[in-house]
C-alpha cells in the first residue's frame, strides 16, 4: 500500500526562489531602461534650481550675509559675499544635466529676504520650459510653460 502525500502550499525553498527570480527580472527591466526620459530631466532640473533658489534666500537671512546665484551652461554656482575682503567667494556648483538654463540676471539674496538683481530663469528642453521669477520681495516663483 502506498502512501499518497498530500501537498499544500509553498515549501521555504520555493518561496525564495520565486523571490529571487522576480527580482532578477526588476534588476535586468531597471539597467535595461533609458537613464531619463526629457520630461523628468526638465522637472528635476528645475526643482533642483528652485531649491537652490530657496536655500540661498534662507541662507543669507539666516547667515546675515549676502548670497549670489548664477547660471551658465547649465552649471548653477553658489557664491557668497566676504564683507572684509569685498568680494564673492564661490560656495558651491551644480551642474544640472539634461537642461538647457537661461537666465537674465544674477540674483542677489540680501539678509532681510529680499533680492536685488531680479531675474528671470528659463529651465528649457526637448519636453518643454519652466520659468522661474524673483520679486523683489524675495518671492521665488516657479511657472511651466
Amino acid at each position: 500500500m502506498k502512501k499518497e502525500l498530500k501537498y499544500q502550499g509553498f515549501s521555504l525553498l520555493e518561496l525564495l526562489v520565486g523571490l529571487f527570480l522576480t527580482g532578477m527580472l526588476l534588476l535586468l527591466w531597471a539597467t535595461s531602461r533609458p537613464a531619463q526620459s526629457p520630461r523628468m530631466l526638465l522637472d528635476n532640473g528645475a526643482r533642483e534650481i528652485q531649491a537652490r533658489l530657496y536655500h540661498a534666500r534662507y541662507h543669507a537671512v539666516l547667515g546675515g550675509q549676502k548670497v549670489r546665484i548664477s547660471f551658465n551652461e547649465g552649471v548653477c554656482t553658489t557664491e557668497l559675499y566676504s564683507a572684509a575682503r569685498n568680494l564673492w567667494e564661490r560656495k558651491e556648483t551644480r551642474l544640472i544635466e539634461g537642461v538647457h538654463i537661461e537666465a537674465n540676471n544674477r540674483p542677489i539674496f540680501h539678509p532681510a529676504g529680499t533680492v536685488s538683481n531680479l531675474a528671470t530663469i528659463r529651465i528649457i528642453n526637448s519636453a518643454g520650459e519652466y520659468r522661474i521669477t524673483l520679486a523683489i520681495s524675495g518671492r521665488i516663483r516657479m511657472t511651466k510653460v
